[in-house]
């Protein structure tokens, strides 16, 4: 008689039962096509009730109860409820299919409390799914004594709607749609997961390297990646991994990244009132966050730790860091700001100003490092330029707040250039200013003699942009820090004038070019079209608002009459004939603007090519 070794009985025993477990399920599954959709749970905790009633398979759960699955997969059109005491009950759903196979729901999934999700395989919401519970745990990934090891990921294509969701696992997607109004939203990849409540707030620790792995293995870090692509809403959301990209539309009232490696959102839109980054605790960190999409309104910038690369651009005013309290406006506060670790700093408001209540360093000095901070109204700074600290320096603005530049001053390194920038904009700028830009900043400013090489051997001016091009590659003209004015209103109104056909867009007839030329851009009220060179203008650009919308074509109050007669004055003050006679033109705001400063320096120097020899 052959006597089997002790495990081998375990094993058996064990298959005998896991046996007898499918089986059950099977004909759980085959009695359930008759009256309908069913799942097969074996209860380990608490109290629970399996029902089939009309269309919906109902699962009623004590609170803290815990029920065991080999298949928790919902089909499209089959409906899943759990009924729980109240709001605050919590069902706990492991899945531990015998094959490492995720679970797959394409139906629907209601709850009035709390679900859990446990699959060491992954989960997986459908184009189909709708989740509908009080706060949804998806977690691809086993309990732990006091947190999760993650091991498969989670996707979501479907809604989820809920009053809390953590989506957690080795890699987690976003492409569908989730709501969590007034709550929070978490989604979190890595080797490890902690969840525990801070000041009634959810908030989680995630680990890379997962303290179960084997001797000798190498965590993915490259899996352990985010991608929200869908639809997010809610008060605060947290993405925690290694790579996150963000291609989706996310508006909440707080939205944080930590732990990360490579943060890409370009093509992204985020809509917050804070945006906080979380660095590393290297100093040599090699952290990059880019989030440029134009669609973005970001309303301040927390950060900290050590930073490589960051590239944030918001359209409406941007503070970064927090402002000193004030409890008296004549109260004279000495301000120390606290220091931003970065080591390329790249921060752009497209309307509004750009405010620092931080003092940027870069983490390394000896490495090449750059600070560009544009604002297409006021740039205000709690520091002085000397205490700016980078290599190379780009400040755009209509005004800044702190420190004096010399208008004559030579290029040198270490010292800031400031420059008229009529024909720069904002999508213009860069660390090191491309030839095209040079040679734009060389006809804004005729007068500065800056760009002519040592001994005036070689002038911007003169020489062809592809020349230029070959002098960068020997270090001629880069490597210096420059403040660029930016253009007011009209100036700004004449380049897109220029862009959009010239002076036949301006006295051809018709102003509609106008108004769609500058379609989007924030124009306060100018005056009326009658004298030239009046200045009715000036208040609302000094005021730093620019963020009006109004279009109404009433050209502030002046006649058609009076504005043809004073647009053919302007016409031959500057020199230029109208190539049609003026009849009744769409006057617009802009348009308006444009009249009312039409011999103003900026202006005619930008119109200078259509005047006659």
């Amino acid at each position: 008689m052959k006597i089997f070794p002790i495990h081998f009985h375990i094993y058996l025993s064990f298959f005998c039962g896991l046996t007898h477990l499918v089986q059950a399920q099977n004909e759980a599954e085959m009695d359930g096509q008759e009256d309908g959709f069913s799942l097969l749970g074996n209860v380990s905790r608490g109290e629970v009730d399996f029902v089939r009633s009309d269309n919906e398979f109902q699962i009623t759960a004590s609170d803290g109860a815990v029920i065991s699955y080999f298949n928790f997969d919902i089909p499209a059109g089959e409906t899943v409820r759990f009924i729980q005491p109240g709001s605050d009950a919590t069902v706990i759903n492991r899945i531990d299919s015998l094959v490492p196979a995720g679970t797959q729901i394409d139906g629907n999934l209601y709850a009035n409390g709390k679900v859990v999700l446990l699959n060491p395989g992954g989960i997986m919401f459908g184009e189909d799914a709708m989740v509908d519970v009080g706060k949804l745990h998806a977690i691809g990934g086993s309990e732990l004594q006091f947190s999760y090891q993650l091991s498969g990921d989670v996707i979501n294509q479907g809604t989820i709607q809920a009053g809390e969701v953590v989506l957690a696992g080795t890699k987690v997607e976003n492409s569908g749609t989730i709501l969590v109004e007034g709550g929070t939203l978490v989604m979190a990849a890595g080797s490890s997961l902690e969840l525990f409540t801070e000041d009634n707030t959810l908030s989680v620790s995630i680990a890379n390297d997962s303290p179960l792995a084997p001797v000798g293995s190498a965590s993915d870090i490259a899996g352990q990646a985010i991608l929200q692509s869908g639809i997010v809403q809610a008060s605060k959301v947290q993405l925690e991994g290694h790579s996150i990209t963000h291609n989706g539309n996310t508006n909440a009232d707080y939205f944080s990244v930590k732990n990360y490696t490579n943060f890409s959102g370009n093509d992204g839109r985020v809509v917050t009132a804070e945006l906080s980054i979380s660095g590393s605790s290297e100093i040599s960190g090699t952290t990059v966050f880019s989030m440029e999409g134009t669609g973005n309104q970001i309303g301040k910038i927390s950060a900290s730790g050590n930073h490589q690369d960051v590239k944030i651009r918001s359209q409406s005013s941007l503070q970064v860091g927090e402002s000193p309290t004030v409890l008296d406006e004549n109260e004279q506060v000495d301000f120390d700001p606290p220091v931003f670790s970065v080591q390329n700093l790249d921060l752009r408001v497209g309307e509004g100003d750009l405010t620092l209540y931080v003092l940027p360093v870069p983490t390394v000095s000896t490495s090449d490092n750059s600070l560009l901070l544009a604002g297409e109204n006021n740039l205000v700074l709690s520091s002085n330029l000397e205490s700016l600290a980078h290599a190379r320096k780009i400040l755009y603005g209509r005004n800044l707040s702190v420190g004096s530049i010399d208008q004559e001053a030579e290029l040198s390194l270490g010292s800031t250039v400031s420059l008229d920038a009529v024909s720069v904009t904002i999508e213009d700028l860069s660390p090191t200013l491309s030839p095209s830009v040079l040679q734009s900043l060389a006809s804004d400013n005729p007068t500065f003699n800056g760009f002519d090489s040592k001994g005036g051997l070689v002038e911007i001016s003169q020489i062809t942009e592809r020349q230029l091009t070959t002098l960068f590659k020997y270090g001629l003209f880069t490597g210096y820090s420059y403040f660029l004015q930016a253009p007011d209103k009209s100036a700004t109104l004449a380049n897109e004038l220029a862009d959009s056909g010239g002076n036949s867009a301006l006295f051809g007839g018709s102003f509609a070019v106008v108004a769609s030329a500058s379609a989007g851009a924030g124009a306060s009220s100018g005056g009326s079209g009658g004298d030239a060179g009046s200045d009715s203008s000036s208040e609302s650009d000094s005021d730093g608002g620019g963020d009006s919308d109004d279009s109404s074509g009433d050209g502030g109050g002046s006649s058609a009459g009076g504005t043809a007669a004073s647009v053919q004055g302007v016409a031959r003050a500057i020199g230029v004939a109208p190539f049609a006679p003026i009849s009744t033109p769409i006057l617009s705001v802009e348009a308006s603007e444009i009249l009312d400063q039409a011999l103003s320096p900026e202006v005619e120097q930008k119109m200078q090519k259509y005047l006659k020899p």
